[in-house]
């Protein structure tokens, strides 16, 4: 199906062509734009959504064309376009940006958004599975080209559980580009320090390349990190800055973190691992788990905003993830990537205030930060870290369940997920030490499995209501 109902593919081009624009992309060292002249997208329903007929995919498809401007219904020189369907749930549409009647380029904007939003209004029409709207909290993701890149470097990256590392972690040997890998050190960094000076070094102790952005008087306005040997074609080392890696990495967003909390109260501040006595990993464990078991009873009593919580949350995670993977990224690393984004506000990023057990999520981050490394190894630790982590996953399930009342179905995806990644972490499955821990882990599950979030399951989107049939607007923007 196209604009006119008998579009050829060859005749899709004619216009672009026409006006003499390259049919391939400008190689290297050659003068040209990155962006070409041809538009795609895809449209996909869930499997489980009835089978929506030829005509009710071309209305959907006429609309995209319409509301983006690329094909509006009343303009007879707009851009050529097709829609293709080779299966029942989805279906692909290609134009070329490039006017019939002026052979002039045509430029969309905000094209994502505005298809994100015909989409939402169709799925409510046609009585289809309701989706998320874009809430401009998901992480930038690595682009062709640096996936391309990580590739050819090598980069490892943690396929989730395994047994290489501590605690059960370990990589593998998958590429990770360098977005995605200095994301991960930025945040664990970012949580486990609390002040610009020691995150800043540590950062570089790590082996980061890190650029200092001073404004004027000297005032650090801005960081940016890469890894070593991560360079563009020219030899000059890539870098990103803070807020490109994840929104609320900026400097000044991390600087209003850190203000968020006093500093905890502990008795040692060890240079060396074997500085922390097993008592001290212990304390700072159990210190841990009382502030999840404070924060999800205040999240559930609705005494305090799922905002702050969720996001102190993430940091306790990472601090969790620092002391049972170690430097290499493992099974701890993964539960907080994909917990992320259930930390980020809907059009705020972060919180701007965190109450009292948001508050305590943070020092007992900070705390655990403190010990270094933690070892599952002995029955103390063992039984004081797999209560953490069960205690962890019942507060993340109650997060998820909070989201879900929000209608912030990204959220609530994302915190339900990680709360089964951390009752199926492998320290929590892997054989106890002793069979005195063994009978502890067990009293341990079953007072999680006991505690089930005080609100409704976070398992699907919330319930549909069909509204009114109505038609959608038909005119597109006027450029």
């Amino acid at each position: 199906m196209g604009g006119d109902g008998g579009v050829e593919f060859g005749d899709l081009g004619a216009p672009g062509k026409a006006a003499g624009l390259p049919d391939r992309a400008p190689g290297p060292g050659e003068k040209g734009s990155k962006y070409g002249w041809v538009w795609q997208c895809s449209l996909r329903n869930e499997d489980s959504d009835r089978v929506l007929s030829d005509a009710e995919w071309r209305a959907v498809a006429e609309d995209v064309m319409d509301r983006t401007g690329i094909a509006p219904t009343d303009d007879p020189g707009g851009c050529r376009w097709i829609a293709v369907r080779h299966d029942d749930n989805h279906i692909h549409l290609m134009a070329t940006l490039v006017r019939q009647d002026s052979e002039r380029r045509f430029h969309p904007r905000n094209d994502f958004t505005v298809v994100r939003s015909v989409c939402r209004e169709w799925e409510k029409k046609l009585g289809l599975t309701m989706t998320a709207g874009a809430d401009k909290t998901a992480t930038r993701a690595a682009t062709r080209g640096e996936i391309e890149k990580a590739a050819r470097r090598h980069a490892p990256r943690p396929d989730g559980p395994s047994t290489g590392g501590p605690g059960g972690g370990g990589t593998t040997t998958a590429v990770l580009p360098s977005r995605v890998r200095l994301r991960q050190i930025v945040s664990q960094t970012a949580a486990t320090k609390r002040g610009t000076p020691e995150f800043l070094e540590e950062l570089r102790a790590q082996g980061l390349r890190v650029h200092e952005n001073h404004g004027p008087d000297g005032t650090l306005r801005g960081y940016a990190v890469g890894m070593a040997g991560d360079t563009d074609r020219t030899g000059k080392q890539v870098l990103f800055g803070g807020r490109t890696l994840a929104p609320d990495l900026s400097l000044p967003k991390l600087q209003q973190r850190w203000d968020s909390a006093p500093m905890p109260d502990v008795q040692v501040t060890p240079t060396r691992l074997s500085k922390v006595s097993p008592h001290d990993e212990v304390t700072a464990l159990r210190t841990g788990e009382s502030a999840v078991a404070h924060a999800r009873t205040a999240l559930a009593a609705g005494t305090e905003s799922t905002e702050g919580i969720a996001h102190a949350t993430a940091d306790l995670l990472a601090s969790v993830a620092r002391g049972t993977d170690g430097a290499d990224p493992g099974a701890g690393a993964a539960v907080a990537e994909v917990y992320d984004r259930a930390a980020r506000t809907p059009g705020a990023v972060q919180p701007n205030q965190w109450g009292q057990a948001a508050q305590g999520l943070r020092m007992a981050s900070w705390q655990i930060a403190l010990m270094g490394m933690i070892s599952p190894k002995g029955k103390d630790q063992n039984a004081a870290t797999v209560a953490l982590l069960l205690a962890l996953g019942s507060l993340v399930a109650e997060i998820a369940a909070s989201h879900q009342d929000a209608h912030r179905v990204h959220q609530a995806a994302a915190a339900t997920k990680t709360s089964t990644l951390l009752r199926t972490h492998p320290i929590v499955l892997a054989p106890p030490p002793t069979d005195l821990a063994a009978g502890m882990r067990r009293l341990l599950q079953q007072q999680a499995q006991q505690a089930p979030p005080a609100r409704r399951a976070p398992t699907t989107p919330p319930p549909m209501q069909q509204p009114p049939t109505v038609q959608p607007p038909r005119r597109g923007p006027r450029r």
